[in-house]
């Protein structure tokens, strides 16, 4: 008898599944250092990637309850979420970082319920 893998995401968004080790993280914070220590054609990898499948994304996760998640969809959440943080590196700032922001730090205390 073998094991079924139990899927990293919905199957519609199984060709995302290698960016789920690296992105689906929890916190903000997580999805930020993520992004500092990004390159730009990898932050651009995955904006390419995910980007064209957010509205898709979004509309299928209306159908769940935010606060009872099965893992795939939570894991297609938090890609979402780090795509928000990429999408600023990739189409605004050109760069991981924020332009001319020298050592300043501007700390989230508050973040979505989940």
């Amino acid at each position: 008898m073998t094991a079924t893998a139990t899927p990293l995401l919905p199957a519609q968004f199984a060709e995302l599944e290698k960016f789920v080790a690296e992105w689906a993280l929890p916190s903000r914070q997580e999805r930020y250092d993520k992004r500092l220590a990004t390159s730009m054609d990898e932050l651009d990898a995955y904006y390419q990637a995910v980007a064209p499948r957010a509205e898709e994304g979004i509309e299928y996760l209306n159908g769940f309850d935010l606060d009872d998640l099965p893992e795939p969809e939570l894991n297609l959440l938090r890609l979402l979420y780090s795509l928000i943080l990429v999408s600023y590196a990739v189409n605004v700032f050109q760069q991981p970082s924020i332009p001319d922001s020298g050592a300043a730090f501007f700390e989230m205390v508050v973040e979505p319920a989940l």
